[in-house]
């Protein structure tokens, strides 16, 4: 007698439903393996790909003097474009001075069809533009400088009325504008440089007929221009930059390919080496090792860039930025890097690039959100960097702030 309870066919059933139990067990652990792969896999695409920093990429030449060698090598940068508030009024061909609270002025400019009076500024811990009190003249190309005593010196420029003589004084703590002593000569597009001593000197410009030369001192204890030695040539359009010991380098302007240095104990001009190519809209920056940094310019327009050695007076031809570009500007950073901005080429330029003064490398980093030509830029006290207004088919009230990290 058979003594084991289950049908034969019982049997088979549960011997099939073991097999399939013990099938079903390893493809829900394969399945789980699968699906834990996936997931990390997912989740490492999503780091390195898809939310991966922003990324400049270098490109370095070597030449010897046996054989050329090229080598390419990628490192990165990391960057962060990003629009702020609006300016209340668009405007070109204006200036900036960032004063001793951080917030930055704006006055003047080319609105839509005329010259600006308005004047406004910028808080960078609200991030907005509010109006201030108004010049009383209004005026494009001119200069604007923040003195020791925390007032802003606004010179010169153009007016519905002609080239200015000009000059106001602005009291941040008051926002009020008052006229001060004029200049002998009118001028616009001139350059201004706060020296050592706290003086402001102003060279060249173009008074609607000649290139000037003539250079002038304003003196802040007692709010009067005197006349100082003048330049050796003529210029517009040119740049004026403060040497780490004192003196002042001009390049370039009207008078293109030359430069000149000013001797602030002396009242002296002489000329200096001359720069390879002509320029003017070009920018000149004052690096940390002591050397000038000039780049573009519309006289002889050329990607090519040339530093300038005050210990020995000479210039250097170096690599220069990918865009030719003339009426850019150029900011240092924190990290002692330069920072180019926007522009004109064959068009207005939304481009911008970095120089890293130790490694005499550029770096094409992010676009600006705007295309911009003729606009300011100012270094923020906690390092950024701020692009306002500008011209592209017209007068632009945007702005925008690059954020090394």
């Amino acid at each position: 007698m058979n003594s084991n309870p289950f049908s034969d066919t019982t049997i088979r059933k549960i011997e099939r439903f073991q097999w399939w139990h013990q099938r079903r067990t390893k493809l829900i652990f394969i399945i789980l393996i699968i699906l834990t792969i996936l997931i990390i896999s997912l989740s490492l695409i999503l780091k390195f790909v898809i939310l991966k920093p922003s990324k400049s990429k270098i490109t370095t030449t070597t030449t010897t003097t046996t054989t050329t060698t090229t080598t390419t090598t990628t490192s990165y940068q990391q960057y962060v474009w990003r629009d702020t508030g609006n300016l209340v009024n668009a405007r070109y061909r204006h200036a900036a001075s960032v004063l001793n609270d951080g917030r930055v002025l704006i006055t003047g400019g080319l609105g839509s069809t005329y010259q600006l009076r308005t004047a406004e500024l910028y808080d960078p811990s609200a991030g907005n533009w509010t109006l201030t009190g108004n010049m009383n003249i209004e005026r494009e190309f001119h200069t604007s400088s923040t003195l020791t005593n925390g007032k802003v010196l606004v010179v010169g420029g153009e007016a519905s009325r002609g080239y200015q003589n000009t000059a106001e004084l602005y009291d941040p703590s008051t926002g009020v504008w008052t006229v001060t002593d004029s200049l002998e000569y009118a001028r616009s597009e001139h350059a201004a440089t706060v020296l050592l001593d706290g003086k402001i000197l102003i060279t060249g410009g173009y008074n609607g007929r000649d290139y000037l030369d003539s250079a002038e001192l304003f003196d802040i204890s007692t709010e009067t221009w005197r006349n100082t030695t003048s330049m050796n040539s003529g210029r517009e359009h040119h740049t004026a930059s403060l040497l780490q010991d004192g003196r002042v380098l001009v390049v370039g302007g009207s008078d293109s390919r030359t430069a000149e240095l000013y001797d602030p104990l002396t009242e002296a001009w002489k000329y200096t080496g001359n720069m390879t190519i002509g320029r003017q809209s070009h920018t000149a920056t004052v690096l940390a090792n002591g050397k000038v940094l000039v780049v573009g310019g519309s006289h002889d327009p050329t990607s090519r860039a040339e530093l300038y050695d005050p210990t020995t007076e000479t210039w250097t031809v170096i690599n220069g930025p990918k865009d030719i570009r003339f009426d850019h500007t150029a900011s240092v950073l924190t990290n002692g890097q330069v920072l180019i901005a926007g522009g004109y080429a064959v068009d207005d330029l939304i481009t911008t690039e970095l120089y890293d003064p130790s490694t005499g490398n550029w770096i094409i980093t992010g676009n600006m959100s705007h295309t911009r030509t003729d606009h300011i830029a100012a270094t923020l006290l906690n390092g950024n960097v701020l692009v306002a207004g500008g011209y592209d088919r017209g007068a632009k009230n945007t702005a925008e702030l690059y954020e090394p990290l």
